[in-house]
């Protein structure tokens, strides 16, 4: 043959023959663009050089062989032999890439030398799915790859070019680093009470930064409606209602390798309002020794409630506790008011909170029962009584044996009924209610009261005025 082809780094291996037995001379004339061609003559029956191409084109080396016959040394014409040496592809594409698990590896496979093609496969990997790890063809290098794992992982490719005239290149590994992507691990579902703080802190299956926001609820404030970028949702959020709402926030993990951006996860934060009493916190006062009921209602449907009673100066009763509802006699011991202080805890939902209903314990009336002196001759004096308070609000009603006087002041003096005795005469108290219907029937600091009756009247005319009249015994200036 005068031509061959071969691929760079092959051997020619071009056996010489010719019509009769015969020795051979060979030699190639030097091309600039190869090494390896024998440029000097050599005497091998073979040529087998491996002839470098230093190009990306293809390049010829031309050998000139001369024959000699063995028998009588005769020598032959001269043959001229064309050796094609075609470039063998050298990959140029790059050896590495990195993407998050779920991504498209995408890498355009590139040598040097026009329209080679490449045949490429991965080696499996047990923690990432998606690899090609049987032969694919394309030009371009592309797989979609999940890391199971929560490291990172690597998937290698073996890419392995040719060229157009067949020469077939050196394979090229390509590594491709896959992230994992951070899934959130912390709870999805907290419940708090009105104007606490959330305190969730926020965990990945990989170490990760956090952007969190709240979607607005009318109902409550203290939500973050706009990105934060704390590893603890800290919002203190108040239930401005008597219901149950929901502020639902929403995670993106973000992981500290790779930048890999997970799936979000939604939070939903139970508020539970906070119970309070609707009842009054300032019932109406009631009279010592009298008995104080109160009824607890609350803002929260299902809230339960207890209470507490200090014991306190004033009060007869010792303290004491108890639940829903009180329901216990008030003794005021002093000669004033006494404000009872019950501290009430309301329960609903797991949130708790304490509130004071006061009372005022009014005291029962108390003072003294006086009569006067009247001149028992004279029409014109009068048996009085009076009535001087120390404790209770008037005006009073004054029982006493044998009437009653109602629209009584302290301390001003009220007309017997029978108003001109003629004798001592002696009133017993059996009772006094003040103006809030607060009552005494025993214990007064003076409860017996006497009009005493002195003298009989005499007229004394002289002077200026004309005519004075007092009760004998008594001294009258005039």
């Amino acid at each position: 043959t005068t031509t061959a082809t071969i691929c760079l780094f092959d051997n020619v291996n071009l056996a010489l023959t010719s019509n009769v037995a015969s020795s051979y001379v060979w030699k190639a004339t030097a091309n600039t663009n190869t090494t390896g061609e024998s440029t000097t003559h050599q005497t091998a029956t073979t040529i087998s050089d491996v002839i470098t191409n230093n190009t990306t084109s293809v390049q010829k080396v031309t050998y000139t062989v001369t024959p000699t016959s063995t028998a009588g040394s005769c020598a032959g014409t001269a043959q001229t032999l064309t050796i094609t040496v075609n470039p063998k592809p050298a990959m140029t594409s790059t050896t590495s890439a990195v993407i998050c698990s779920e991504g498209t590896v995408s890498i355009p496979l590139t040598s040097n030398v026009a329209s080679t093609t490449f045949a490429w496969l991965a080696t499996d990997n047990p923690n990432t799915t998606g690899e090609s790890i049987t032969t694919q063809n394309t030009t371009t290098l592309s797989n979609t790859l999940t890391n199971t794992s929560t490291s990172v992982q690597t998937v290698s490719y073996t890419v392995t070019p040719t060229s157009p005239a067949g020469c077939v290149g050196n394979s090229q590994t390509v590594n491709v680093t896959v992230n994992p992507k951070p899934n959130m691990t912390s709870s999805n579902t907290i419940a708090i009470c009105s104007g606490n703080p959330v305190s969730l802190a926020l965990s990945a299956d990989v170490t990760s930064n956090f952007l969190w926001l709240a979607t607005n609820n009318v109902n409550t404030t203290g939500e973050s409606t706009t990105n934060q970028s704390s590893s603890t949702i800290n919002d203190n959020i108040t239930n401005n209602t008597n219901a149950i709402q929901t502020v639902t926030y929403t995670i993106t993990p973000t992981s500290t390798v790779g930048s890999c951006i997970g799936n979000s996860q939604v939070v939903n934060v139970t508020v539970n309002p906070t119970p309070t009493l609707s009842s009054s916190l300032a019932p109406p006062a009631i009279c010592s020794g009298t008995t104080f009921n109160y009824t607890a209602l609350g803002n929260v449907v299902g809230s339960a409630f207890s209470w507490t009673r200090a014991s306190q100066a004033g009060i007869a009763e010792s303290g004491t506790s108890g639940a829903p509802d009180v329901s216990e006699t008030l003794t005021n011991t002093s000669l004033s008011d006494v404000n009872v202080d019950y501290v009430y805890t309301s329960t609903a939902n797991g949130c708790s909170n304490n509130q004071n209903v006061v009372v005022a314990i009014l005291p029962s009336p108390q003072g003294s029962f006086t009569g006067n002196t009247r001149c028992a001759g004279d029409n014109a004096s009068f048996g009085k009584l009076t009535w001087t308070a120390t404790a209770g609000t008037g005006p009073y009603t004054v029982d006493y044996a044998p009437g009653t006087q109602a629209n009584v002041t302290s301390g001003v003096a009220f007309n017997l009924p029978v108003a001109k005795p003629i004798a001592d005469s002696t009133y017993v108290l059996t009772q006094v209610t003040d103006n809030y219907g607060c009552i005494r029937t025993s214990g007064f600091t003076a409860g017996t009261a006497t009009v005493v009756a002195t003298g009989t009247a005499i007229s004394i005319t002289q002077g200026t005025p004309a005519t004075t009249t007092t009760c004998a015994g008594t001294t009258t200036t005039f």
